[in-house]
């Protein structure tokens, strides 16, 4: 087997194997079955092209031309439907039934001359030649480029931390509709590289495999896909050596094709086997032998955050990020359910206006509604005020602090809403907030668990109040300015009050059927009319 016969069959595997996964953590979700269809085609691409590195006759190759080219035809299309609906722009039914419909007709057109015409063998491997079918796909190939546009624009909606999610996707997208259009040159009868003599090769396969790493990466530390996974320190271990045994073959292959003649079997599979090693020793071995500033940058590069605590810690790490509250409480919302776990929470804050304290965020999901037994003299306020406790136990065989009629009083005041925990939200001693947590739906609360929420709470606190305390002065300012606006438009209003002003007075001391001032009425005429204008 050459090495370069090994891109397409990993490509494959990875893309096959990465499907099935995504399928079958979230088989209800329509983007976890979408993306099924576009693993399956990533995988049927890949292998096809396997194959035509190995056959010797034209016609397994034309087989396998075809083969792969069932892969192909579905690849545009569910790359740009995976995109829409990672954007959550909703496609009309129809236009999706019309679409699929033809790509139906694609695949039987497969079966005849009318896609594929023929193969042709350009040396290292053997080439589809295109047919009348595939000219008219041709013009479908844009929809990669549109999916890669889509996902931009969506990013530009995004706050910072979404923003980080989907950068990885979008670098994946444009990667592999580069590299297919590169390798649908050959295909249409380019067989080099424009204003070179230099002969294309199909890096989409490698294209491939670099888009399920990236996707299984985003998928594991950012829960792409709406796919939900929690490991556990071994298996994400096992996870990092796996990322950077794909990314150290993907680098022998790129080496490998630079130079042939100087990589054997032997030196290629040594060199891999040595990168394994090293990836095993590095992932058993990065805290204790770098120290603690390597732990950091390994976490950036390598994403450790399967677990549902370093998801927590980094989500922390950028919450001054946020400017907006609405975004930052809808990231919040995630973070409580989709990686805590949480079967309820209630973010309780002060209105700023009436003072009086309201249900501003629930899950299950309540209207917004105030919460007339809180007050500033509340037993909850004076619990935290008193006791300078970082939370409040609301069952009785939670074990966190010792029993007092304070804290008796605080949790009947709290007796309307499930919770188990409940947080204060202060900014220099001032309690503005609460928000009370429920019990976890995965496994029981531990002690990490609580000092992860009360580290949680406190930057929590920090960054509300000062984005509450910028729109205060926003809104001071603005209505500073309608001051100004108003007393400048008064005067305005009087100049052109004053001549009508004038005018009924003088009518009115004349009193007589005399006609009136030749001058006085057409100015007073105008400024009315300017006044109505």
């Amino acid at each position: 087997m050459r090495f370069g016969e090994l891109i397409p069959l990993v490509g494959a595997l990875l893309n096959f194997t990465l499907s099935l996964f995504v399928l079958f953590q979230n088989p209800r979700a329509v983007v976890s079955r979408v993306y099924f269809v576009l693993g399956m085609g990533l995988a049927t691409w890949n292998f096809g092209t396997f194959w035509m590195f190995r056959v010797h006759t034209a016609a397994d190759a034309l087989f396998w031309a075809r083969f792969l080219q069932f892969g192909v035809i579905l690849i545009p299309f569910t790359l740009f439907h995976v995109s829409f609906l990672v954007a959550q722009i909703r496609i009309p039914p129809k236009v999706l039934w019309v679409a699929y419909i033809g790509h139906a007709l694609l695949f039987l057109s497969n079966f005849t001359g009318f896609f594929i015409a023929g193969v042709r063998n350009v040396g290292y491997a053997w080439y589809s030649i295109a047919g009348t079918g595939f000219w008219i796909f041709v013009g479908v190939f844009s929809l990669m480029w549109v999916s890669v546009a889509v996902l931009l624009w969506h990013r530009r909606t995004l706050p910072p931390r979404g923003k980080r999610r989907i950068t990885p996707l979008i670098v994946a997208q444009a990667a592999i509709a580069l590299f297919g259009c590169n390798d649908a040159l050959p295909i249409l009868g380019i067989y080099y590289y424009p204003y070179s003599d230099a002969q294309i090769y199909p890096f989409g396969s490698m294209a491939a495999i670099f888009y399920g790493v990236i996707v299984g990466y985003s998928v594991l530390q950012y829960q792409l896909l709406d796919v939900h996974v929690t490991l556990n320190r071994s298996t994400a271990k096992a996870v990092r050596v796996l990322f950077i045994f794909f990314t150290g073959l993907c680098s022998l292959l790129v080496f490998w094709l630079i130079n042939r003649e100087e990589f054997t079997f032997y030196s290629f599979f040594a060199g891999l086997a040595t990168l394994m090693i090293g990836a095993v020793c590095a992932s058993l071995l990065f805290p204790r032998l770098f120290g603690e500033t390597s732990e950091l940058v390994e976490r950036h590069i390598l994403g450790d955050t399967f677990e549902y605590q370093d998801q927590v810690r980094k989500f922390v790490e950028t919450i001054t990020w946020y400017s907006d509250l609405t975004a930052l409480f809808n990231d919040l919302h995630e973070l409580l359910t989709r990686v805590i776990h949480l079967d309820s929470y209630s973010l309780i804050l002060r209105n700023e206006t009436n003072l009086l304290y309201e249900l501003t965020r629930a899950h299950p999901a309540q209207a917004p509604r105030s919460l007339p037994e809180l007050r500033p003299q509340s037993a909850v306020f004076r619990y935290f005020e008193s006791s300078t406790a970082e939370f409040l136990p609301l069952n009785e065989e939670d074990a966190y602090s010792s029993g007092r009629i304070l804290r008796e009083q605080a949790r009947a005041e709290l007796g309307s809403l499930p919770a188990r925990f409940c947080f204060p939200l202060s900014s220099e001693g001032e309690i503005f907030g609460l928000l009370l947590v429920g019990n976890k739906t995965t496994e029981q609360f531990t002690s990490n668990d609580v000092n992860l929420l009360v580290s949680l709470v406190n930057n929590l606190s920090l960054i509300v109040n000062q984005i509450r305390l910028r729109t205060q002065v926003q809104q001071a300012m603005e209505l500073d300015l309608l001051g100004k606006m108003s007393r400048g438009m008064a005067h305005d209003l009087n100049n052109l009050l004053t001549p009508v002003w004038t005018l009924l007075q003088l009518s009115t001391e004349n009193g007589t059927n005399e006609p009136l001032d030749d001058e006085l009425l057409p100015v007073a005429l105008r400024n009315v009319a300017t006044m109505r204008a």
